[in-house]
């Protein structure tokens, strides 16, 4: 198993790596774009990081003797960055490229459209989960379902699958939440910390009993000030 990593490469799961913090996704202190003077160039950033120490060229997923699928979990940053390198592997590869991701019809080249699998919205009543993850709860459904049901299928019968599933379900209503300022969100953690444990469990109890809209990073901020303010007292 390969992670995709905007700092090191295409990195194995095995492998040491040294810490860093960097990503293609968002405008945050981490974000490579933020970095960069002048317009930055997905691609151009893979190409480079791609050369580096801890890297494993993407061609190098296909050879060797195995012929099975080869499955993809990408974002909408991480699918521009990646769509030149995937785009100039060869026919061979491309008919074991299995893609999965929210829209990237619009992001990836015509040519491979194909590997993509439908996967929408609908996903949610099948592996409920945030916008954030998607793409991974996709490579999930797929890994434990599909390819149990299709190992050695083409593109066009895991793409018919994945319809198929998707056919049966409907996109479920979400539930519209407040938003609250940081000092309201706050109040609510305090009054629940000492019932709940967890940050997990917090979060979803802030959501689903409160109706509250918190985005996962800012409810980690802010339930750390709780808890260093609870200790502090």
């Amino acid at each position: 198993m390969y992670t995709i990593s905007a700092g090191l490469g295409l990195v194995n799961v095995e492998h040491a790596i040294p810490a860093y913090g960097i990503t293609v996704s968002g405008k945050g202190l981490e974000s490579v774009a933020t970095r960069i003077n002048g317009e930055f160039d997905p691609a151009s950033w893979w190409s480079a990081v791609s050369e580096g120490p801890y890297s494993t060229p993407i061609a190098t997923l296909f050879t060797g003797k195995g012929t099975g699928c080869i499955v993809a979990a990408l974002s909408q940053p991480y699918a521009r960055m990646l769509a030149s390198s995937l785009d100039a592997l060869p026919n061979s590869a491309i008919t074991r490229l299995r893609i999965v991701g929210a829209n990237l019809q619009s992001i990836l080249p015509t040519r491979l459209l194909p590997s993509v699998l439908p996967y929408d919205e609908r996903l949610q009543a099948l592996l409920p989960g945030t916008r954030a993850d998607f793409a991974q709860r996709a490579l999930l459904h797929f890994v434990q379902m599909g390819l149990s049901e299709h190992p050695n299928a083409d593109a066009a019968t895991h793409r018919n699958w994945v319809a198929s599933i998707l056919s049966r379900k409907k996109v479920p209503v979400q539930r519209k939440r407040q938003r609250l300022q940081d000092e309201e969100i706050l109040s609510l953690i305090q009054r629940h910390l000492p019932s709940n444990t967890g940050i997990g469990r917090l979060l979803r109890v802030l959501r689903d009993n409160e109706g509250v809209a918190c985005e996962q990073a800012r409810f980690s901020r802010l339930y750390r000030e709780a808890i260093d303010g609870r200790e502090f007292l």
